[in-house]
């Protein structure tokens, strides 16, 4: 720096009238009656965080019928999930893998908020979630993620397998 400073005369910091952007607009949550209806109305995509297929098939019914009463296309919405999960290796056992990170909670208390499974299990909990609508996946590992092992098992006998079905 050399301590001298320019001026700008009639400079203009906004966008032009009628120039459209390249922002999408992303919602997320799952309220029926307030955020999935501002998605329908405003917004380019939505982030839905539920736990069973079933869940997330009445919250896009319902995405369906905000867009049906603002006269929006429903397929222009980009429709995700949010899940946390906790990837467990075939033959171990669930409560255990589960235990570190469940902060006392019990085993089935865990399991109501979280995806627990094989990769197996993962495979088939995206593929029905795929099969409701959900088009992108936001996932939040609950093992410990400093294994290895764990991403690169997710990695190669999920996603993999995912990407190519």
């Amino acid at each position: 720096m050399n301590g001298k400073a320019d001026r700008v005369k009639g400079a203009i910091n906004r966008q032009k009238e009628g120039k459209k952007t390249n922002i999408s607009s992303w919602v997320s949550g799952s309220g029926e009656r307030v955020k999935l209806k501002l998605v329908a109305k405003y917004a380019d995509a939505c982030n839905l965080s539920e736990t069973t297929p079933e869940q997330y098939k009445h919250k896009l019914d319902v995405l369906r019928e905000h867009c049906d009463n603002v006269g929006r296309d429903y397929n222009s919405i980009v429709k995700s999930s949010h899940n946390f999960i906790s990837l467990i290796p075939p033959g171990e056992d669930p409560d255990k893998v589960t235990a570190p990170h469940r902060h006392g909670a019990s085993f089935e208390d865990f399991s109501k908020r979280n995806v627990v499974g094989t990769p197996q299990q993962m495979v088939d909990y995206f593929g029905s979630l795929r099969d409701t609508g959900i088009e992108y996946f936001v996932i939040y590992f609950r093992n410990d993620l400093t294994r290895f092992d764990t991403i690169q098992m997710f990695a190669e006998e999920v996603m993999s397998v995912m990407r190519h079905s």
